[in-house]
């Protein structure tokens, strides 16, 4: 079964069959040749954070409190926590490779995380998903 986040971070660039969307071993950003936005991507996240991508910052909020909030994070290997995530990640399918995961000990119930993304040009289109 794919994770979350796999599905989410590989969804647009499969609608719309974007480079080897089908087997991808490194990330790619495909651009709107007209206005230079990106309309497709695939991340692997084995350099890191790919262009565009971050953790939202919620530590200037009014009521901030620091373990209600928590940051997904490159990981690489098996997760810390048992039973809790993937042995490996899904894009090299060995222990090398690098997937995002949201590391949630430690935390209080209905805590949260939340990424960022560049915004997407879907207009270059007439349908997408």
């Amino acid at each position: 079964m794919r994770n979350f986040f796999e599905i989410l971070i590989r969804l647009f660039c499969f609608c719309r069959n974007f480079g080897n969307a089908e087997n991808p071993t490194e990330s790619e950003i495909w651009l709107n040749e007209e206005t230079k936005k990106p309309v497709g991507f695939i991340c692997t996240w084995e350099d890191g954070w790919c262009d565009g991508w971050y953790n939202v910052d919620h530590t200037k909020e009014e009521n901030y409190v620091p373990n209600k909030f928590f940051d997904l994070v490159v990981r690489q290997g098996a997760s810390s926590s048992p039973a809790t995530g993937p042995a490996y990640d899904r894009t090299l399918r060995t222990e090398e490779g690098h997937y995002l995961l949201l590391e949630a000990s430690q935390k209080m119930f209905l805590s949260q995380a939340e990424i960022a993304s560049p915004v997407f040009d879907v207009t270059a289109y007439e349908e997408y998903c």
